[in-house]
Formats: C-alpha cells, sequence, structure tokens
C-alpha cells in the first residue's frame, strides 16, 4: 500500500477558470472503516466518538481537483486525529490551495502556509478571534448582522496571537438551511452533555469561510462554490464504501477481514488511477458511472492480467470510462457548473468546448479557434448553424443551444436567448456535402493531414472524389 500511494496519476487540467489560478486545489478528508475488536493491537479505535469502536482504521486522502490527483489513502488508528494522519501526506505544492475542513484548522498550519506561498480555504473554526484591518476585536455575530444582510468579503487579522492577514467570506443561508444546522448543533450538544453556545447558535445563520486569497485570485462566490466541491472527497469515501464495499465483508476471521481491506483499497486505488486517465479531464464526467463501468469489466480485466493482454484490456476499459458522461441539470446543477457559474466572465473560455458537447467530431474540427473565446462565439454559431442538419436530421445548432440552456450558466445562456428563438422559427438548410466536400479539399492543400479523416468522416464513403483526398501521401526520406 504504501508504495502503491506513492504513485502519481494526473490528468490534463480542468479547464475551469477557478481551477487553473491554482498549482493544485486539494481537497483533504478522512473517514473510518470500524473492525473487529480483536484487530485493536494493530490498529486501535476511539473509545470517545459517538460511537465507541475497540478497533477501527482510518483512512485520509487529498485530492486535486484539477487533475485528479490521488495522494494517500494513509492509513493510522481511528483514534488518530486528522491533523496528524494529515502529517503523513506530501506537503502541499508552492501556489497550492488547501480545502479541508475543521478538523484541519490551525492557526500554526494556516501561518506556516501563508510563509511558503500556500493558499488555504476554510470554515471559521468557533472561538477563533477575529479582528479587522486595525487590530479591533469583531463581536463577529454582532458584526455580521449589522454589515451582512445577504454577502460580505472583507480583510481580517485572524488569532489573537498569530494575527494572521487573511480574508473573510460570508454568507447569510435561507431559513431552513439554518434551522437544520442549529438541529444538527443541539443533537450534538445532547450527546456531549453540553449546551449549544450563543456564538454557534447564531452563526449558523451564515456560511463564514476565511482564506489568505487575494480578491483577484478568488472572489466571494468562487470561495463559495470552492467550498461546496470540497464534497468531492467525500463522494470518494462514498464510492469505496458503495459501491467498492470496502467496509464490508462475509468472513468471521479478524485477519482474513483485514487482509481483505487492504485488497479492496489497493483495487480503489487502481481503479482511481483509470478513472483519472479515463475522464478526469472531462468537466462533465460522472464518476459513479465510470466505477460501474470498471466493476462490469473486473473479470475480464483480472483474465487479462493472468493471460498477458493487460494492456489492451486497459485501453478498451479506458476508452468506455472517457463515455462515461452526467446528465444534463437544471435543478441541481453539478459540481462543475456550479465552479463556472461562480465566476461567469472567466468561463468564458471554457464556453467553447461546453457549447460543442455531444456534435460530432467533424462538426468540432472544423471550428473557428482564436486566442479570444469570446470572439469565437459569434463565428461558432454561425459556423455550426451553416453546417446543417446531422446525419439523423437533428440540426446542429439547435443542439448547441440546447448545451448552452442546459450546461452554461444561466447568466451566459442568456445571451443566446435571441438566437434560440430565431432557431425555432428558421428552417435550416439540409445536410451540405458539397460545403463539406471543399472542407476536406482545403484541408488537404493546407497540409493538415490530422483535420482530413475527420473531416471526411462526416461524408458518405463512396462520395465522388473522396478516396484519393483522405489517402495521405508518403512522407520524402
Amino acid at each position: 500500500m504504501a508504495e502503491a500511494v506513492r504513485v502519481a496519476v494526473a490528468a490534463d487540467p480542468l479547464t475551469v477558470p477557478v481551477l487553473r489560478r491554482f498549482r493544485a486545489v486539494e481537497v483533504c478528508d478522512g473517514s473510518v472503516i470500524t473492525l473487529p475488536a480483536a484487530l485493536a493491537p494493530v490498529w486501535a479505535g476511539c473509545g470517545t466518538a459517538p460511537v465507541p469502536t475497540a478497533a477501527a482504521l482510518k483512512l485520509l486522502v487529498r485530492m486535486d481537483l484539477c487533475r485528479g490527483l490521488l495522494r494517500g489513502p494513509v492509513l493510522a488508528d481511528g483514534r488518530t486525529h486528522d491533523r496528524a494522519a494529515a502529517q503523513e501526506l506530501a506537503p502541499i505544492p508552492v501556489g497550492g490551495l488547501h480545502i479541508g475542513d475543521l478538523g484541519f484548522f490551525a492557526l500554526d498550519q494556516l501561518a506556516s502556509w501563508n510563509r511558503s506561498g500556500r493558499f488555504w480555504l476554510s470554515r471559521l473554526k468557533r472561538g477563533t478571534v477575529v479582528a479587522g484591518p486595525d487590530g479591533t476585536r469583531w463581536d463577529l455575530p454582532v458584526w455580521l448582522a449589522a454589515h451582512c444582510p445577504r454577502q460580505v468579503a472583507v480583510p481580517i487579522r485572524l488569532g489573537a496571537h498569530h494575527r494572521l492577514r487573511c480574508r473573510l467570506l460570508a454568507e447569510r443561508v435561507p431559513a431552513t438551511v439554518a434551522a437544520a444546522r442549529r438541529a444538527k448543533l443541539q443533537a450534538a450538544a445532547q450527546r456531549e452533555g453540553q449546551a449549544v453556545s450563543a456564538e454557534e447558535w447564531t452563526l449558523a445563520a451564515w456560511t463564514v469561510l476565511v482564506t489568505n486569497c487575494a480578491p483577484e485570485q478568488l472572489s466571494l462566490a468562487e470561495g463559495l462554490a470552492l467550498e461546496q466541491a470540497r464534497w468531492q472527497v467525500e463522494l470518494l469515501f462514498k464510492r469505496w464504501k458503495s459501491l467498492g464495499q470496502v467496509d464490508e465483508w462475509r468472513s468471521a476471521q479478524p485477519w482474513r477481514i483485514l487482509c481483505e481491506v487492504y485488497v479492496k483499497l489497493l483495487v480503489l486505488v487502481l481503479q482511481h488511477w483509470l478513472l483519472v486517465v479515463g475522464c478526469w479531464a472531462n468537466a462533465d464526467r460522472s464518476l459513479w458511472r465510470g466505477v460501474r463501468t470498471l466493476q462490469r469489466r473486473g473479470h475480464s480485466l483480472a483474465a487479462a492480467w493472468a493471460w498477458g493482454a493487460w494492456s489492451a484490456a486497459v485501453a478498451e476499459a479506458v476508452a468506455a470510462v472517457a463515455r462515461c458522461r452526467i446528465d444534463k441539470r437544471k435543478s441541481q446543477p453539478s459540481t462543475y457548473q456550479v465552479l463556472l457559474a461562480a465566476s461567469p466572465v472567466l468561463a468564458q473560455a471554457t464556453y467553447r468546448d461546453l457549447l460543442l458537447l455531444d456534435l460530432p467530431p467533424p462538426v468540432v474540427a472544423t471550428v473557428p479557434r482564436s486566442a479570444d473565446p469570446r470572439a469565437d462565439l459569434a463565428a461558432i454559431i454561425a459556423h455550426v448553424a451553416a453546417w446543417g442538419a446531422l446525419d439523423d436530421t437533428t440540426p446542429a445548432l439547435a443542439v448547441l443551444l440546447e448545451n448552452a440552456a442546459e450546461i452554461l450558466p444561466p447568466s451566459v445562456a442568456a445571451h443566446l436567448a435571441p438566437i434560440r428563438e430565431e432557431v425555432r422559427t428558421t428552417i435550416l438548410p439540409e445536410v451540405d456535402y458539397v460545403a463539406r466536400f471543399q472542407q476536406v479539399i482545403a484541408a488537404v492543400e493546407r497540409g493538415d493531414w490530422a483535420a482530413v479523416p475527420v473531416i471526411a468522416a462526416a461524408l458518405p464513403p463512396d462520395y465522388p472524389g473522396l478516396a484519393p483526398l483522405v489517402q495521405r501521401p508518403p512522407t520524402p526520406a
């Protein structure tokens, strides 16, 4: 396991603006597997947990949202604090952003990251002293009530002694969310035989974050979106437990159970590598479907390993995973939709790729591309409209506009509403094979042999004069 977790498998970085501004955006969290009591000498449990356990194994990972790189899992006693377990992981890269829950909140660590050029985003821990830029201490609930009717982002000093220069990002939550938080606080206080403090009760009405990122690096909306994206590491553990069943077994023998847990963890790390290679670079990937796709190929992959056909089997599995996409959502946007919507102006650079989802390669290959994606937008619409209908008679422009309505942030998709209305009242031309054939000729003349077969794929194979064009001449010796 120690050897496996040192292997670094990463995808090309996602084209999500807020993620590309940092060298890495790593979310960190842990999860616990309860083990039979006989294994307590190996992995000690936690007697003070809500459900005390004699033996438990803690898994701690850090995952890069931009490239999928997985650091860990680190294995530790169930009673080990998250911060202590995290010391076994490789350091956050300089220029990287760390996002963790309150278990990782420590002013000494935040100060160290400040000095070393690393960035952090965290919820504010209860009882931490907050002061204004001039050093005047704030009564935070009172200050928020006076200055935060909805949202606020201000510079602050954090800690009574550390006085870290950072920013406070706060947003008032809906009443239903505040009520749910307070109910959770009451339940936790009852378990511990304590009362909920007035500060906690009042602050439940806000989401309060702190960060050392400058405003141009991270806006308030982007900070809130990244805090929501932190749950991606929780979903990793959910896949490992729900689909990988790493915390389930049928044996009653403790040592056999422990060996099964170790083997499953190794398989799950390998599974994550295949997901990273196969689909991480797709903003609309579905990791849940990717896992199910790999599980259906489990026996064939094992057989391929035994028979020396591993490379071919892995290539087929990776290709299948690459086709695993999420359904387009309106009421519950996916993580990448939330991240894009948080920075709609900067998200212009991603319009081109997102608008072209579900369009065939011949259409995508001939799209106008320049250094200014915003200027490209009008040219792309004109290009796709001129393409006409796809092979199933669906207007290509209709597919583009559907993407605009369901994938792009609403503030962006609204700009295309007049064009969508025009499409509804206009009969698009039939497929223009002559125009496509001319595009093949143009690609041949400029020597773009990579584009020739892609464009030619949209024409019938027996189209007059096509065959000689797609045959690339031999390279001179």
